[in-house]
């Protein structure tokens, strides 16, 4: 797979994420008639095919088990990890997390858009 698939899929990973809540919680409080509708309006567009999803997932499942033991990657999954630690730098970095729960923020956020707390830049 082209690392630059990787990265914009993985960018659209973390943000995915990140805007995850926000839409979980939207939904809750939509009549259950049109959550569906609801849900497909909130929903963040992807820009990158959904087998780059698949290779994000499997990469983030290989973090973790690299945790535990030694795996023997292939050049592509080593390249692929690199371009995925670089994006959630960069995520981290400009969604600052907050200093009481942990959660990331939006880049100017004052407050923390789950416990809020006060967030320092």
């Amino acid at each position: 797979m082209k690392l630059a698939l990787v990265r914009r899929a993985a960018a659209e990973y973390f943000s995915e994420g990140f805007q995850y809540g926000d839409i979980a919680r939207t939904i809750e409080n939509t009549p259950p008639e049109e959550r569906v509708a609801a849900y497909e309006s909130l929903r963040p567009r992807r820009t990158v095919p959904e087998g780059c999803f698949v290779w994000i997932a499997h990469l983030v499942w290989l973090e973790g088990m690299l945790k535990v033991a030694p795996i023997q990657l292939t050049a592509e999954e080593a390249a692929s990890l690199q371009v995925l630690k670089e994006e959630r730098q960069h995520f981290q970095a400009t969604h600052p997390a907050c200093p009481r729960c942990g959660l990331p923020n939006s880049p100017h956020a004052f407050r923390c858009r789950e416990c809020m707390a006060e967030i320092q830049h």
